[in-house]
């Protein structure tokens, strides 16, 4: 209904707004939690364009994220390192391929990235472990 129209229409705006501020480190992790839930919260209901949409702004996060790792502390790398794997459970569970593909292109840099990772992307049989 109408309610519904007006939040997604505040949530872009907000996203609109997010990403014309000028991103300033310390917010990444909270920038990269805030999407990582909203995803959550609405992909069973997203479809394959939305799902597209989502992984675009995961990869230009990621990107982000790798581009300046060694900026964060160890807090900060631990809520990006969550929300990251948050994502690829919930793109995983999508169960549209071309998502679970790029998914899995990004999930071959993760385990660099975050330690423990190699058995969380195991479980969810996204590393090459069963070829």
């Amino acid at each position: 209904g109408f309610a519904m129209k007006r939040f997604f229409l505040l949530i872009f705006s907000a996203a609109l707004i997010a990403t014309m501020l000028p991103s300033c480190k310390a917010s990444l992790p909270r920038r990269f939690e805030s999407f990582v839930s909203s995803v959550e919260r609405h992909s069973s209901s997203y479809s394959q364009d939305d799902w597209t949409k989502a992984n675009d702004k995961f990869e230009q996060l990621f990107d982000e994220y790798t581009e300046n790792r060694t900026s964060y502390n160890s807090e900060e790398k631990k809520e990006i390192n969550s929300a990251i794997a948050r994502y690829v459970k919930a793109a995983a569970k999508s169960g549209i391929d071309e998502i679970t593909n790029s998914i899995s292109e990004i999930s071959s840099q993760i385990p660099a990235l975050i330690e423990g990772a190699k058995s969380f992307l195991q479980e969810l049989g996204l590393t090459g472990s069963d070829e």
